[in-house]
C-alpha cells in the first residue's frame, strides 16, 4: 500500500515530548509534530455534534483527531485506516493520540474507508473524514457524490459529518 516512515527531530530539550512526523511514500505528511493541530481539528467537528453515541473517524494518521473524542460521552469511537503500517505506528504517537487505541470504547479497523462506509451497519452521531490527499492513488473516491451519499445514510437525524479538506 505504501512506504510508511516515522521521522523524529533530535536535539530537543531534556523532558520535551517527542517531535515526530508520520509520512507515507516520502511525500504525504500524515500528521505529527506536537499534535496540537490534530487534536484541535478533532474537537472542531465534535463540538458541533451531539457529543454522544457513536463516532467514526475515516483516516487515522497519528490518531490525534480521533483521540479528541475521548473527552466526550461517545459509547463507541471507531477509526478506519487503510494502511496497516500506519496503525502499527500509533504507539509512536501516544504523546499525541493519548493512547486512544487502548481505550475500551475505541475500535481501530484496517479497511478501505469508502468500502467500510458502504457496508457499515448502525448509525453514527459523528463522522469525521480526516485529511486525505486528493493526489494520492484511489483517494478521489473519497470525494465522490456516491461516498458522501453513503455517509449521509449512516448519520443519525441529529448527526454531523465533518470533512477536512487540504488547502
Amino acid at each position: 500500500m505504501g512506504h510508511v516512515s516515522v521521522l523524529e527531530k533530535t536535539g530537543l530539550p531534556p523532558g520535551a515530548p517527542p517531535f515526530r512526523n508520520l509520512m507515507v511514500n516520502k511525500w504525504h505528511l500524515m500528521g505529527g509534530g506536537t499534535g496540537y493541530a490534530e487534536r484541535r481539528s478533532g474537537h472542531t467537528g465534535i463540538l458541533l455534534s451531539p457529543r454522544k453515541g457513536r463516532a467514526l473517524f475515516l483516516g487515522l494518521g497519528t490518531g490525534g483527531s480521533m483521540s479528541a473524542a475521548l473527552a466526550y460521552d461517545f459509547e463507541v469511537i471507531e477509526g478506519i485506516e487503510i494502511i496497516p503500517e500506519v496503525i502499527e505506528a500509533l504507539p509512536l504517537f501516544s504523546h499525541i493520540n493519548e493512547k486512544v487505541y487502548q481505550d475500551p470504547r475505541a475500535r481501530i479497523i484496517c479497511a478501505d474507508a469508502r468500502r467500510y462506509v458502504m457496508a457499515a451497519g448502525g448509525r453514527y452521531e459523528l463522522i469525521v473524514a480526516d485529511l486525505y490527499h486528493p493526489d494520492a492513488a484511489g483517494v478521489s473516491n473519497l470525494y465522490s457524490a456516491v461516498h458522501f451519499s453513503a455517509i449521509k445514510k449512516l448519520l443519525t437525524p441529529d448527526g454531523l459529518f465533518a470533512q477536512k479538506i487540504p488547502v
